[in-house]
């Protein structure tokens, strides 16, 4: 008998998701295969493309190409993980699955942890826009101080940052996700286009296959997790596909993983390829002045677009800066209530919330739960089954912020953000401290100790032990964690 599978019609209209973390926009509920590609694929490629060529330079030709692999690999090996232990728990966020196998402060940690990434995210995207706005200022002829970067920078926050962040929602920015896409498009082909030959003003190295040294290994490789981070929101995108409308048609996937871990196949191979055209041709084209942030390198006589070039690549961090905070806002409220929960009774505050479920404005007739279906998978005969791992609490989410909660937030996020912006030296810093320390918790360390706490109960459901766990969890600790301490001990001395 034909297999029947919930289909929905697979627009690209996006609409803003207060709730997601790391993930600019979110697709309408019940999304399909090829949406869960564009959505996937758009909260991986982010910011960190830029920073590629530079890590290129830093740990040279084969070290850099073979770390852009072993990260793709292991960022999809991160991704069944997560998913396993979702359908082993049958819940739907990422924060719910640590409070169901560890308890409540695992569910904090891993709020905590996407919290401190968001804001990471967003002071990067705020030195983006320092490094190329002052170039463009100087090119419409602005006057002087109009072409300092602080003052560029504190005008942005006041003037652009603060209103679009303060707006009550993100509708009117639902298409900045396809904008983001379209402009690193149009940086790759940019960067292939002048990789072509060499623009150093001096006379051009020779391009490095080995390591720089060690240290730039461990300060680059932060930046290869930041560039490959997306489970924060692989949770969000498997309850959309298993939310699909109905509509009857055969389907080549036996169940909704398979069909989720194809998804990501797709969305991580064309992110390692638009990764190794922008690390390969952008340090091919600058070599050893190859910048942390490749946007610095464009400049009007190696590339007369460059100026425009810089300008598009600015309104896509003035959109998705508000859509990114609006998400950073909605966290940090959570985990205040989350913490005030432990010093007031249960029944009087919120405690324990979905950090990254789709919005709790859908009913439960508009969103259908994430592990029942109408429908028969083959293979899937396990999820009709009781669970074996059970929460400990149910509790009601918290209420809405006031307003003055929220705008007094939202100023906090934005004075913060652009202080550290403006503080910092580089780009491949904030990187290197956001991806190796949260990236590497939440892509490995986090979805190896679930794996590893399912794989002990439920071995024989499992093609591999929790021996394959405990490898990620280790990588994330030592790589991530570890590497971002290198990245911080260097900043402090430089």
């Amino acid at each position: 008998m034909a297999l029947l599978e919930s289909r929905s019609e697979e627009s690209l209209k996006l609409t803003a998701h207060p709730e997601g973390f790391g993930n600019l926009l979110k697709l309408t509920e019940g999304i399909g295969f090829r949406a869960t590609i564009f959505n996937l694929s758009n909260t991986i490629i982010g910011g960190g493309i830029l920073g590629l060529p530079f890590a290129m330079a830093k740990l040279g030709l084969v070290m850099g190409s073979l770390l852009l692999i072993a990260m793709a690999a292991l960022g999809i090996v991160s991704a069944w993980m997560l998913l396993i232990a979702m359908e082993e728990v049958r819940q739907k966020s990422y924060a719910e699955v640590g409070n169901v196998l560890f308890g409540q402060a695992a569910a904090v940690c891993i709020d905590s942890t996407i919290a401190l990434y968001n804001i990471g995210v967003l002071v990067s995207y705020v030195m983006i826009l320092g490094d190329i706005l002052p170039a463009f200022m100087h090119f419409i002829g602005a006057p002087a101080v109009l072409q300092q970067r602080t003052v560029l920078l504190v005008a942005c926050g006041i003037f652009v940052l603060w209103p679009l962040s303060s707006m009550p929602s993100m509708g009117h920015l639902r298409h900045a996700s396809l904008v983001c896409l379209l402009m690193i498009a149009l940086l790759t082909v940019s960067l292939v286009a002048l990789g072509e030959q060499t623009h150093e003003m001096q006379a051009p190295e020779q391009l490095r296959y080995g390591c720089e040294s060690t240290t730039g290994f461990m300060t680059q490789l932060p930046v290869l997790i930041f560039a490959y981070t997306c489970n924060m929101n692989v949770p969000i995108f498997y309850s959309e596909l298993r939310a699909q409308k109905h509509e009857h048609i055969d389907s080549k996937f036996n169940t909704k993983r398979e069909k989720m871990m194809w998804a990501t196949y797709w969305s991580f191979g064309l992110c390692f390829l638009a990764y190794s055209l922008v690390a390969l041709y952008g340090y091919g084209a600058f070599r050893g002045q190859t910048k942390p942030d490749i946007l610095t390198n464009l400049q009007s006589w190696n590339f007369p677009l460059a100026p425009y070039v810089k300008a598009a690549y600015s309104l896509v961090m003035f959109t998705s800066y508000p859509v990114m905070a609006f998400s950073c806002v909605a966290s940090i409220y959570r985990l205040f209530w989350e913490f005030w929960s432990f010093f007031k009774p249960e029944d009087e505050v919120y405690a324990r919330f979905e950090a990254s479920s789709p919005s709790a404005a859908f009913d439960e007739e508009t969103s259908p739960k994430v592990f029942s279906t109408p429908y028969q998978w083959p293979q899937e005969s396990n999820l009709r089954e009781a669970s074996d791992f059970q929460p400990k609490a149910h509790r009601s989410p918290p209420p809405e912020p006031s307003a003055v909660v929220r705008q007094t937030l939202v100023i906090a996020i934005v004075v913060s953000t652009v202080s550290a912006g403006i503080i910092l030296p580089d780009l491949s810093v904030v990187f290197g401290l956001t991806g190796g320390f949260c990236g590497g918790l939440v892509s490995y360390c986090y979805p190896g100790a679930f794996y590893v706490r399912v794989a002990t109960k439920k071995s024989e459901r499992l093609p591999c032990g929790a021996w394959l766990g405990h490898i990620v969890l280790y990588f994330g600790l030592l790589a991530g964690v570890f590497a971002s301490g290198v990245v911080a001990w260097q900043a402090s001395s430089s």
